[in-house]
């Protein structure tokens, strides 16, 4: 470790990441003269195991914000063995009380057809040489956490389809006030992402690129939201029509060639409408300025089951 020190000098760093094949005799007191902030160790037998955990970890600090918490993302991504030593008073580890039905709701896309329609999405776009984008539409009554499910299928692609997409989130917000058209929705991305009116979509989603290890193709999940929890923010098939019309005519448009794009909305709506929902979407998927480039494949619109 005082070799080690000196490899660095006068510029020490603030995190220290060390994957060890078997824990050492006495590595605290080793670690504590190192006089580093923080300190992250974790050991395992299996090194590829260890090696992608710690790069979940620091993927995490750089998708983060500047304020995102090294120890929190070590609870996220850390294996069992990982330990953290150094100047705790430095850092912040944010917990949240929620029931435990919540809690797994956040981790898990438990709905087999969810879970294979996010699949097929990214794998059809990381695969098709010439799409670049595809809506994801999903409905649910009222209580069964579907303002959730851009979050959990995030979180699931991020586990299940990383050998062949890297995956970041991006948060969208459609108009509050509606009736809304493409400019509208125009005007509220900008809005969003801080661009002026005459800046390229483009440049703003080639900013976004997530950077990761390995040939994956990077993807950008975009989340809208979710839509219908009050009678104010309802929106019709009109509305739907526009939000389309937008993710096919400006996004996909300015996509860049080696950036795919998945865009999710969610609408909370009661179960007697959800035929007639279908039925608008099945009609405009049939349409062909919505197949070209875009795409809505043969079960986008996905329902989202009670929990």
């Amino acid at each position: 470790m005082t070799d080690l020190a000196r490899l660095w000098g006068a510029q020490p760093p603030q995190v220290f990441f060390c994957n060890f094949a078997d824990q050492p005799v006495a590595l605290g007191t080793a670690l504590s003269g190192l006089q580093l902030p923080l300190i992250v160790t974790q050991s395992s037998v299996d090194a590829r195991l260890a090696r992608q955990a710690a790069l979940e970890w620091f993927h995490a600090m750089l998708e983060g914000s500047e304020d995102t918490d090294p120890v929190w993302a070590l609870h996220q991504h850390g294996l069992e063995t990982a330990v953290a030593w150094g100047a705790h008073g430095t850092w912040q580890t944010r917990t949240v009380n929620e029931p435990a039905k919540d809690t797994l709701a956040r981790l898990l896309l438990d709905r087999k057809t969810q879970r294979v329609l996010g699949h097929d999405a990214v794998r059809e776009l990381v695969r098709d040489g010439d799409r670049r984008l595809c809506c994801v539409l999903a409905y649910g009554v009222a209580g069964n956490l579907v303002d959730l499910f851009a979050e959990q299928l995030y979180a699931h692609l991020r586990r299940s389809a990383r050998e062949v997409a890297q995956v970041h989130r991006i948060p969208l917000r459609l108009p509050a006030v509606r009736p809304f058209d493409v400019p509208k929705i125009d005007f509220e991305v900008r809005r969003y992402l801080g661009l002026e009116y005459r800046a390229s979509l483009g440049e703003a989603l080639l900013k976004q690129i997530p950077r990761g290890p390995g040939r994956a193709r990077p993807v950008l999940l975009l989340d809208w939201g979710v839509r219908g929890t009050t009678a104010a923010n309802r929106i019709n098939p009109d509305d739907l029509e526009a939000w389309l019309t937008f993710c096919s005519q400006q996004l996909c448009a300015q996509c860049p060639k080696e950036l795919r794009l998945i865009s999710c909305l969610a609408l909370e709506s009661a179960p007697e409408r959800h035929a007639a929902l279908d039925q608008a979407v099945h009609t405009l998927r049939a349409e062909a300025r919505f197949l070209s480039g875009s795409g809505l494949p043969t079960g986008t619109a996905a329902a989202v089951g009670s929990y």
